[in-house]
């Protein structure tokens, strides 16, 4: 009875769930009840959606923060092409004003005229250079072939296109400038003339502005060890040596007037050509830039820099459309200064309405303009006058619409700014691979209007 008894109470004396006897247990914490569960969830939901609101700000905040940084670099960019641009237009203003007041005298001096527009003209083209660099650096130029340069032209060449800053604008207000050159017979390098220049005459503004009571400015070339060496060499202020290791760095500068771009260019352009530049300089004792760039080798003769126009086997009626009323008048002007004969006009509607079989060998179009563009042009002349060639002039990269152009049968294109040989050489290359002279392509419209 006993025996039977012992196991019933044992059940009756311990009815407790699971749950509970593990709580009675050290260390083992209780299973959460369904309740608990469902609260840790919602919690943990809540503190999620909190984290995800909280990553969306940051988000947010960081966009802004990157467009609030490239709004800067893009403005301190503008900065310094509006810089560098006010020194080109400045220069080409002293230029044609120099060339104006020589007019002017009783007995005008032709050949300084001549030198004055020649400067002005190579001051143009070194603009021209300068956006072809923005552009590449954009990505939107593809990479030319290098040339080969006369370092001491160059040299030569950078300090008669500073000459308005450095003397004549200098020296009326009692800061002269000496120029000293000491130029080696070197061998060539390789290059883009206004590149290199471009180099020389950011070095030339620096050290100028490093001299505020004048001095003296030096250039020497020499040949080492299979490198043409430049150095540029001013007395004045110096550079303090805590700041040298910035100077190339873009947007320094220690002058509050300037955008802290001139070394950061010519540290890149002498590195796209193969060499470098290093600045050695105590501060009160003046600086020293040298600038080491590989030779070519052979010695060659100095290179011209002057192009001459290209001449054009006789006169040809061209048809010419820009909206810029200021740049379509100067390529009118060159075409004839040519031997062609040229219709112009500012709308691209215009034009089209013109254009019919035999009544024009070519046509010059700008790719922008407001009504119809260069495109729209280049198509419907091929309509109205088969074989007709067309050039696309442009100041934008094409690049990206090489298909257009071949789809729109466009012959040409000519970057702007081009020069007077750009437009004839053009003019020529293009109704040479056309083959088709003027009276060909008249009886052949004959035919097609019967």
């Amino acid at each position: 009875m006993g025996s039977v008894d012992r196991p019933r109470q044992r059940t009756l004396l311990d009815p407790l769930t699971p749950r509970a006897r593990a709580a009675r247990k050290p260390g083992v914490a209780p299973s959460p009840t369904r309740a608990e569960l469902v609260a840790r969830l919602e919690e943990a939901q809540r503190k999620n959606a909190v984290l995800e609101q909280t990553c969306a700000s940051l988000r947010d905040t960081q966009a802004e923060l990157i467009y609030a940084e490239k709004v800067k670099a893009i403005g301190d960019i503008a900065a310094g092409v509006a810089h560098d641009y006010n020194n080109t237009l400045g220069a080409i203003l002293a230029r044609t004003q120099l060339a104006l007041h020589r007019l002017e005298q009783s007995s005008p001096d032709t050949r300084a005229i001549a030198a004055d527009l020649r400067a002005a003209e190579k001051i143009a083209a070194q603009g021209a250079s300068s956006i072809e660099r923005l552009q590449e650096f954009a990505g939107r130029r593809e990479a030319m072939p290098l040339v080969s340069l006369n370092v001491n032209d160059v040299v030569r060449n950078a300090v008669e296109l500073t000459r308005p800053k450095w003397n004549e604008e200098l020296e009326p207000a009692g800061r002269r400038i000496e120029v000293v050159m000491e130029l080696a017979d070197v061998p060539p390098v390789r290059g883009f003339a206004s590149d290199v220049t471009q180099v020389l005459s950011n070095l030339i503004h620096n050290a100028i502005d490093a001299m505020p009571g004048g001095g003296t400015l030096r250039f020497r070339t020499a040949h080492e060890a299979g490198h043409v060496v430049i150095d540029v060499v001013d007395d004045g202020e110096g550079i303090p040596e805590e700041i040298q290791p910035r100077l190339f760095k873009p947007f320094f500068t220690t002058r509050a007037a300037a955008p802290g771009l001139g070394l950061s260019i010519v540290e890149k352009v002498v590195a796209q050509h193969g060499g470098d530049v290093v600045v050695t300089s105590r501060e009160g004792e003046g600086a020293s830039f040298r600038i080491r760039l590989p030779a070519e080798g052979a010695t060659i003769d100095a290179i011209e820099t002057q192009e001459s126009a290209a001449k054009v086997p006789g006169a040809f009626r061209i048809l010419l459309v820009d909206d810029i009323e200021d740049v379509r008048e100067s390529c009118r002007d060159m075409l004839i200064a040519g031997g062609h004969d040229v219709v112009d006009t500012g709308s691209g509607r215009e034009a089209i309405a013109m254009i019919g079989p035999g009544r024009f060998d070519l046509v010059f179009t700008d790719l922008g303009m407001p009504d119809v563009t260069g495109f729209e042009v280049a198509r419907e002349a091929k309509r109205r006058s088969p074989g007709l060639p067309v050039i696309l002039l442009s100041g934008w990269s094409l690049e990206d619409d090489d298909a257009r152009v071949a789809e729109c049968e466009i012959d040409h294109v000519l970057a702007k700014p081009c020069t007077m040989s750009d437009l004839l050489e053009a003019v020529e290359n293009t109704l040479r691979e056309t083959g088709q002279p003027r009276g060909e392509r008249e009886a052949a419209g004959s035919l097609e209007s019967t």
